[in-house]
């Protein structure tokens, strides 16, 4: 994000949130939500086909692997850092517990797109 984007260091702004049935013809749709959010932003092509890319991943993860009727997607500002989250209803599952030094990765295209420990 660039500076100047109408966002204060260290204050979360809601973009915009919105909720679409779990279905595959909603896919497109939340993908074209999460597009058009970010063009005040005033980000990178590059970097906005990559939050783009990887948040149609999460809508298809819901659609093909999700329980329940429904999905939210919420696009947020903090710290100067662009987060699109994706939440179904379902009942969710058990993570495997976790060693000690493992982690979580996902990578798009080369870059980090987030990074954690996981939890037991």
């Amino acid at each position: 994000m660039r500076e100047g984007a109408g966002v204060s260091p260290g204050a979360m702004k809601l973009l915009a949130s919105s909720t679409f049935r779990r279905v595959p013809a909603a896919v497109p749709t939340a993908r074209a939500f999460v597009s058009r959010t970010l063009v005040p932003l005033a980000l990178s092509v590059e970097a906005s086909d990559r939050l783009v890319l990887a948040a149609a991943e999460a809508f298809n993860n819901v659609v093909l692997h999700a329980s329940g009727e429904s999905f939210a997607v919420t696009v947020a500002v903090e710290r100067g850092t662009c987060m699109v989250s994706v939440a179904d209803t379902g009942h969710g599952f058990r993570v495997p517990a976790a060693r000690p030094g493992d982690a979580v990765t996902f990578r798009d295209m080369g870059g980090k797109v987030w990074r954690g420990t996981r939890s037991a």
